[in-house]
């Protein structure tokens, strides 16, 4: 039931991202309930100071919000969405507030020293955060000296990628993929693709992500292509390969996530971060970190076993709609505002 919209219009929203000015979050969701929606993007935001960067956009944004917030009268709510814009309003931010929720509150690199205690001190006024691994919660606690209260775990939930059934392949020959670039650890799996010369690896990834690395015949890269091209290597792929160069790397997500989706099993490395996602014999094969000859052995032995393959990926596809979708996330900000008292029902 949604509330009477003289009372729905005293409760504003500000969305503060870096993302480009028309992505709307869940905005279609709450049109009814939440009226009163804004975003505010970092992206649109003009440049005026020659040396002002970045920060000078977070800025101008941060102080958006800020003016959307004093204008108005009744409750607000700040979404911001990533730890840079959050910290902005930390430092900046002196709008009232009634609930200030951070959503992929991740951390590929950690700050140190004066850094982390300045971002500790911007947390502060936080109400909740949302991380996508439920390690994630505890590692953060400890480091921002924030209550384990506010920190919830949710499930990474995307839309599926929409691709044509009979969309045409890009690569004929059978082949396996790997996508992405942060944390990845593409020497070691180059390496173990030495030691399969009789298959086909494509990596979709940045320059960045593979400097330095010498790849063997059997290897081509895609560099910076369309989100879509990548989603139709991976959709037509044997089996995706996450290669993560540190058990303890906190990224990944949106890689596994589309992958689960689309019933393609994966082989990765073990990495505390996709626990919640990638596990061992029920939604992937798991192998141990920087060990090629292990990797080599996992890829060779699915690329064989067409029917593990096909449960691998039945079993992940399955996992992936019971809790990787955005009306998995459009519930349970929903619940939130609930609980808070925030929503009417």
């Amino acid at each position: 039931m949604s509330i009477p919209p003289s009372e729905a219009s005293a409760l504003r929203l500000v969305n503060l991202s870096e993302l480009p000015k028309d992505w709307q979050w869940l905005r279609e969701s709450f049109r009814a309930q939440l009226p009163d929606w804004h975003h505010v993007s970092a992206q649109a935001m003009p440049r005026r100071w020659p040396l002002g960067g970045s920060r000078e956009t977070r800025w101008r944004a941060t102080a958006e919000a800020r003016h959307l917030f004093a204008s108005h009268r009744g409750r607000n709510i700040l979404v911001s969405h990533g730890p840079r814009p959050a910290t902005y309003w930390g430092w900046f931010g002196s709008g009232r507030v009634d609930a200030h929720d951070v959503y992929s509150f991740n951390f590929t690199e950690l700050p140190i020293g004066i850094e982390r205690r300045a971002v500790a001190r911007a947390f502060r006024s936080v109400t909740r955060f949302v991380v996508s691994s439920i390690w994630e919660r505890e590692l953060y606690a400890d480091y921002f000296d924030i209550p384990l209260s506010r920190i919830t775990f949710q499930h990474w939930g995307v839309q599926a990628p929409e691709i044509a059934v009979d969309s045409a392949r890009l690569i004929e020959a059978p082949y396996v993929c790997a996508l992405g670039s942060q944390a990845r650890d593409y020497a070691t799996l180059a390496e173990a693709m030495r030691k399969l010369p009789h298959l086909r690896l494509a990596i979709v990834a940045t320059p960045d992500s593979v400097r330095g690395i010498r790849m063997p015949d059997n290897v081509e890269m895609h560099v910076n292509i369309p989100y879509a091209r990548a989603m139709q290597l991976l959709q037509h792929s044997e089996l995706m390969v996450l290669p993560m160069n540190d058990v303890n790397a906190r990224c990944g997500h949106v890689t596994a996530v589309a992958a689960l989706h689309l019933g393609v099993p994966t082989v990765s490395t073990n990495c505390r971060g996709l626990d919640d996602y990638l596990r061992q014999g029920d939604t992937a094969v798991v192998t141990p970190q920087g060990q090629p000859e292990e990797l080599a052995k996992a890829i060779d032995g699915l690329v064989a076993d067409g029917p593990r393959r096909a449960s691998l990926g039945q079993r992940g596809q399955a996992f992936a709609r019971a809790h990787c979708t955005e009306t998995a996330v459009i519930d349970s900000f929903r619940r939130s505002l609930l609980e808070r008292g925030l929503l009417g029902s």
